[in-house]
């Protein structure tokens, strides 16, 4: 572990390399891992796996594009069933796709060196992902090279089996084991809890709205379909989104209780999710909420028959696509402020009606 010493942004403008010095002394913890890893697809599910336990574990957020999680490459080539070739690294590279990137033109370029009958230098390169390409940066013939030596003024850590084991219990929820209780205690399908546990915020605000309204699956619906279509519409990533949980569980209740729409739930939501809004008062005071007036609906569904008599006779025909058109109209002749149900059923007593009609004259 040590001090990071801060961060180069380079400019593909200018060409050049700029040092932001704005994380110097925030501890840096550095992860070797063993040259096991056979393409760029393994390399990302790794690193993927360790930044979910970094977040986990509240170490870091582990933001590429900032900084707090980078990855240095280390690659060689070799023919099949042959020895491990000599290698190159590439430091400091900032996102997965630039990884996976500078990975596949490493390897290529190695293989392209061999194949001409020269040798691959052991060296550090640079990696632009601007410009898709790597070059050398300076050279690095052995371990000598790093000058690894004890330090006289760092005293070695032991860490006991005891000390470990005091860790282990007290370290959170990971993210595999919250996929599995959402499975298990949720009925929720591996996918959507997949999705749901992407992020440790994303989860814990899941996991309260669920309890405080009551049914996880109908949260986990809502959370996959309207919380992620506004995060990405605004750009957002979980740890800025704020709005409370009681506030989306009360609106989820109206929303059961046949309280407001659905079409209106979501006009509810979206001022929830920008400014936290209390969902009952916001719905009263902007004439959200369901009306309970059987003939307010049933003066609507007429008029709206009469004004379009052709597509009526097509559903009453037995033409049932129409049925959508006509809902359709009710509800924003009403502004949502009925029950799609309720304006279905009027529908079809209409159609009764006519249909007995006709019998009737023939």
């Amino acid at each position: 572990m040590e001090e990071d010493a801060g961060k180069l942004i380079h400019d593909e403008w200018e060409d050049c390399s700029l040092v932001d010095y704005n994380r110097s002394g925030v501890p840096l913890i550095e992860i070797v891992s063993e040259p096991d890893m056979r393409s760029a697809e393994e390399v990302i599910a790794y690193l993927e796996k360790l930044r979910h336990l970094m977040q986990y574990l509240d170490v870091s957020d582990c933001k590429l594009q900032e900084g707090s999680m980078r990855a240095d490459v280390n690659l060689s080539v070799r023919e099949t069933g042959g020895s491990l070739g000599t290698r190159t690294e590439m430091k400091n590279l900032n996102s997965f796709k630039a990884i996976s990137r500078a990975i596949e033109n490493e390897r290529e370029r190695q293989i392209e060196l061999l194949e001409q009958g020269k040798a691959v230098d052991q060296e550090t390169r640079r990696w632009d992902d601007n410009k898709e390409y790597s070059y050398a940066m300076r050279s690095k013939e052995d371990a000598k090279d790093y000058r690894y030596f004890p330090d006289p003024d760092l005293p070695p850590v032991h860490v006991s089996d005891t000390w470990l084991l005091e860790i282990r219990k007290a370290q959170p929820e990971l993210r595999e084991e919250k996929q599995q209780r959402y499975q298990e205690e949720f009925g929720l399908p591996l996918y959507d809890a997949q999705l749901l546990t992407e992020s440790r915020c994303f989860a814990a605000l899941f996991e309260e709205t669920a309890v405080l309204f009551g049914n996880a699956k109908k949260t986990a619906n809502w959370f996959l379909v309207e919380v992620l279509r506004l995060m990405k519409e605004k750009g957002m990533e979980a740890e800025q989104v704020k709005f409370s949980p009681s506030h989306l569980a009360a609106l989820l209740d109206m929303v059961e209780k046949k309280e407001v729409s659905p079409q209106n739930a979501r006009k509810i939501f979206a001022e929830i999710f920008d400014r936290d809004a209390e969902p009952r008062s916001y719905a009263e005071k902007n004439g959200l909420m369901i009306v309970n007036d059987t003939g307010l609906l049933k003066d609507t569904v007429a008029r709206i028959i009469d004004e379009n008599p052709e597509a009526f006779a097509e559903l009453v025909g037995g033409k049932d696509k129409v049925l959508g058109f006509f809902v359709g109209l009710i509800m924003k002749e009403l502004k949502g402020r009925v029950n799609p149900a309720d304006v279905r059923e009027t529908l079809k007593k209409q159609i009764e009606r006519r249909k007995t009609q006709e019998t009737q004259e023939i």
